[in-house]
């Protein structure tokens, strides 16, 4: 097949939440379309907080869950014939796997990207999971991980594929004009303006972020903590801010149209994850906010960010956590990220990572004619 060649591809998602395996379908879709490629992007349900923020570009197979669509996304691989389909989460790439195992996606190829850090399944709910899983990566025709770690974390799934592509490609973060976005931090700094983004589920532990603030603000009388996210635990996080009295000083927001400015407009960002596939936040606070202080995490914290200046804390050290926050809210002078090798940013630009992309599908859909 000529790389000049017009592809028809799916991208295929369970839901439609802000994290940020959604964010890089999006980044992707356009890309894909910028190129001449005729895209869709794919929602198994209309659930999530980016539903109706795409409506005119997204297609809602409108199932309940995600693993309910068989039927309608079997209809709709039938309808349009996509060259391949890309699906990412656990929902989207179980239902594409079992229907291409079953026979009813004709020729329409698969490539399934991992988009997180599977863990070893402690119980039957999460075995069952795993099995589902690697019964759908045997029927890929091409493998995507986001990390090192994501890779590594897969081993099983994929340790008879043999002959399967596979590759671990960075998650498209910056847009590429993200350098003019970076304005004159001087003028938008707050002095003890904390930020974290994430999801409020176990693997995130936004609750260490609680705790520590708590001990933060106790030498810093003027400092706030912004927590960017929702999900599960929302009520827990609620209830133990409002048992350490700190409602006037943590601000929850569900969703944010503008992390780069919330960043720019934050002393110093922090994160408590357990693990991380890739964490594209790791990547947006190094280019859009001066200080970094987090967990070094399996995945992305410790993959990204170990030759930067971000200050990377023994995982659960929640004292450690507050008392580097607290040096940094304390300081005349501030250390900035503003230093690093913008070459290195460069490799996560929308353009960069989409050619990689691109150039994967290419692949895949050689080796399959």
């Amino acid at each position: 097949m000529s790389q000049k060649e017009i592809y028809k591809i799916a991208l295929f998602l369970p839901g439609f939440g802000n994290g940020g395996a959604e964010r890089v379908f999006i980044r992707l879709f356009h890309h894909l379309k910028s190129k001449g490629h005729k895209v869709n992007l794919i929602v198994a349900s209309k659930k999530g907080g980016l539903v109706d923020r795409l409506d005119d570009d997204v297609i809602y197979l409108g199932s309940r869950y995600s693993l309910t669509s068989f039927s309608r996304y079997t209809r709709y691989i039938r309808d349009e014939s996509p060259d391949i389909v890309m699906a990412t989460l656990f929902g989207a790439i179980v239902v594409s796997g079992i229907t291409k195992m079953l026979g009813f996606t004709g020729n329409t190829r698969l490539i399934c990207r991992i988009a997180n850090v599977i863990q070893k399944p402690r119980s039957l709910f999460q075995l069952t999971k795993y099995f589902l899983e690697k019964i759908a990566l045997k029927q890929a025709d091409g493998v995507i991980t986001n990390s090192n770690a994501t890779l590594d974390s897969i081993e099983n799934l994929i340790r008879d594929r043999k002959n399967v592509n596979i590759v671990t490609i960075s998650n498209p973060v910056l847009d590429d004009d993200y350098k003019e976005k970076i304005r004159d931090y001087s003028e938008k700094k707050r002095a003890g303006s904390i930020v974290i983004i994430g999801r409020f589920v176990p693997q995130k532990q936004i609750s260490h972020a609680i705790k520590a603030f708590s001990i933060i603000e106790k030498t810093t009388p003027d400092a706030r903590l912004t927590i960017v996210g929702d999900g599960p635990e929302l009520e827990k996080i609620m209830n133990m801010i409002n048992d350490r009295n700190l409602g006037s000083k943590v601000k929850i927001i569900k969703y944010h149209d503008d992390i780069p400015s919330l960043l720019m407009s934050s002393k110093c960002m922090i994160n408590t994850s357990l693990y991380e596939g890739f964490g594209n936040i790791f990547i947006e606070g190094l280019a859009f906010c001066e200080n970094i202080v987090c967990y070094r995490s399996i995945g992305g914290a410790s993959e990204l960010l170990q030759d930067t200046n971000a200050i990377l804390i023994k995982q659960g050290d929640i004292e450690s956590l507050a008392s580097e926050v607290s040096k940094l809210l304390l300081a005349d002078s501030e250390r900035s990220v503003k230093d690093i090798d913008k070459g290195f940013l460069d490799q996560f630009t929308v353009s960069y990572i989409g050619r990689r992309y691109e150039d994967f599908i290419l692949n895949t859909l050689d080796r399959s004619s």
